[in-house]
């Protein structure tokens, strides 16, 4: 199954993305490889278009995007279901899944395709973090910055693209990997979507 994942970055985001979507669905997936740089969620969001214009123009009809949100308790909010997309979209601290959701056009939203927004709150280690274990006073949404999270899976320095992929991969590969996972609302908010795919 050939899925495009627009991503904040590829090599790494993708990676892992992929991954989880080959688990979620319980079906080998692979991600569309392209010439499109997309490099944090401003050009997620500002290039969605454009990137969905190619994917369908090669017959691919499912798209992932995943950004984190960077936020917590002051900025970025976990997506609800009553939020009104216009005003989060239009505001720079405002929900991240409404700005995906917002950038996604009409045509492909017709029916005949298929998509799925991943927000990871605050970002992808917060998940990772928790799948390996480690323990937070309560919820690490919250109460720490993105870069101290970063971190602390990672170590300082910060290591290779490469590196932190297959670092991540490990932790996804876990058996209870999913399982897990789901303790986290922005990852059943994940996965729920992908329910359409199956």
């Amino acid at each position: 199954m050939l899925i495009a994942i627009a991503s904040e970055n590829d090599v790494y985001d993708g990676a892992v993305f992929e991954l989880l979507l080959s688990r979620i669905l319980d079906h080998p997936v692979t991600r569309w490889k392209n010439d499109m740089v997309l490099r944090g969620h401003t050009a997620v969001v500002g290039l969605a278009e454009a990137y969905l214009r190619r994917a369908d123009a090669v017959g691919i009809h499912h798209a992932l995007f995943v950004v984190d949100n960077d936020g917590g308790s002051r900025s970025g909010p976990e997506h609800e279901a009553d939020h009104d997309q216009q005003t989060e979209a239009a505001n720079d601290d405002g929900c991240r899944t409404c700005r995906v959701l917002q950038a996604i056009p009409s045509w492909w939203k017709d029916g005949k395709r298929h998509y799925c927004v991943a927000v990871p709150v605050q970002t992808l280690e917060t998940w990772l973090l928790f799948l390996r274990g480690d323990p937070f006073p309560g919820e690490p949404e919250k109460l720490y910055h993105r870069r101290v999270l970063k971190d602390r899976f990672f170590g300082k320095p910060l290591p290779p693209e490469q590196e932190r992929a297959r670092m991540a991969i490990e932790q996804v590969r876990k058996a209870d990997a999913l399982e897990r996972l789901r303790h986290r609302r922005s990852f059943r908010l994940f996965e729920e979507q992908l329910s359409l795919w199956r």
